[in-house]
């Protein structure tokens, strides 16, 4: 709190009442070479007997002893002090209502200052939340295609590998196709090779059968001829004798078994060429469905694998996605947590400083 002083009189010709204790002189009194006017000579400082000599006088400034002679120019002199008298009311009526209104227009003043002051948090804080905002949308936005930058990779990853089965699913093919028509050659080869040999040893056969044949005719012949002969001379003899055509009778069912019996032992032989010949053919047709029934189980086993590999792979390759994947919302999730915390600071109120009655007092006294 500030002292407080007592008010005293101007030691000058004004006669101001109101001046701070051992002040001396007002500013119109006090001159520049530090001396006061005509009625205070050398500067003297003010004391209690002149005080009293002044409101004796009735407000007179003069602080000579007061004199009895003149009476009219007393009354004039006296007149004229009143009017001074009137004036310096006057001035310290507006001197006090300006220093009255001095608080009032500071105080107003500092009202408006603090309005402007809201004012301006207000709007410094509006700022600051849409920048906060624009950031996060754009933090948001950049997360965002963070986000789809895996997914697209992902799509990348499915699209490739989907390329590569297809180029591998016809390269299998491919060979599969080649390793076929290799397979086809070869046996179409053999089977041809086979039906050569067959067709050869069967012409062989018969042309050995023929050879028989026409050997066995001859001997036949050569046999019959001797026998012929005594037979002849038999069947003469017998024509003559009347026993001929008995004789006749019996050759001819000697002659016909023998030639039945020719005839089934070629049909025998030709038979068993024939059911060998089968039998072959039937080995190599089984032999060849023998050889596609293991050519399609090498297929499928090796299908089986490839679909073991890529099912393998199929379920290796989400379980990083997700744990990538689990990864990144965990830190978004902490990214979030972050802003969220410092966007409930910037809201919660500052403490402003404010001034008590008491002081607002004081200060008006001071001033």
């Amino acid at each position: 709190m500030a002292s407080y002083r007592k008010r005293t009189l101007c030691s000058g010709s004004c006669g101001f009442f109101g001046l701070p204790e051992f002040s001396g002189f007002c500013s119109n009194c006090f001159t520049k070479d530090g001396k006061n006017s005509r009625n205070a000579p050398n500067n003297r400082p003010i004391s209690f007997q002149d005080v009293r000599a002044f409101f004796e006088r009735g407000g007179s400034s003069d602080v000579s002893s007061p004199t009895t002679t003149n009476k009219p120019k007393q009354q004039q002199h006296h007149s004229e002090e009143q009017q001074q008298l009137k004036e310096k009311q006057k001035k310290q009526q507006q001197h006090q209502e300006h220093e009255i209104q001095l608080p009032k227009e500071k105080l107003q003043q500092e009202k408006e200052e603090q309005l402007l002051q809201e004012k301006q948090e207000k709007y410094n804080q509006k700022q600051q939340q849409q920048q906060q905002e624009t950031q996060d949308q754009h933090h948001q936005e950049q997360q965002q295609q963070h986000n789809k930058e895996p997914q697209q990779k992902q799509e990348q990853k499915q699209q490739l590998h989907v390329q590569h089965q297809e180029q591998l699913k016809e390269e299998q093919q491919g060979k599969q196709e080649e390793y076929q028509v290799q397979q086809q050659e070869e046996q179409q080869g053999k089977q041809q090779h086979k039906q050569q040999q067959q067709q050869q040893k069967h012409v062989q056969h018969v042309q050995h059968q023929e050879q028989l044949e026409d050997g066995e005719g001859e001997q036949q012949q050569l046999q019959q001829e001797p026998q012929q002969e005594p037979q002849q001379a038999q069947h003469q003899e017998q024509l003559e004798d009347g026993e001929g055509e008995q004789q006749q009778l019996q050759q001819e069912p000697q002659q016909e078994p023998q030639q039945a019996q020719h005839q089934e032992q070629h049909q025998e032989q030709h038979q068993g060429q024939q059911q060998k010949s089968q039998q072959q053919q039937q080995q190599q047709q089984q032999e060849q469905e023998e050889q596609q029934v293991q050519q399609q189980q090498q297929k499928e086993e090796e299908e089986q694998q490839q679909h073991r590999k890529q099912h393998q792979q199929n379920h290796q390759e989400p379980q990083q996605q997700q744990k990538e994947y689990c990864q990144e919302q965990l830190q978004l999730q902490h990214h979030q947590e972050q802003k969220q915390d410092h966007y409930q600071q910037l809201k919660q109120p500052q403490p402003m400083p404010r001034t008590s009655t008491n002081d607002k007092g004081q200060n008006a006294l001071h001033l």
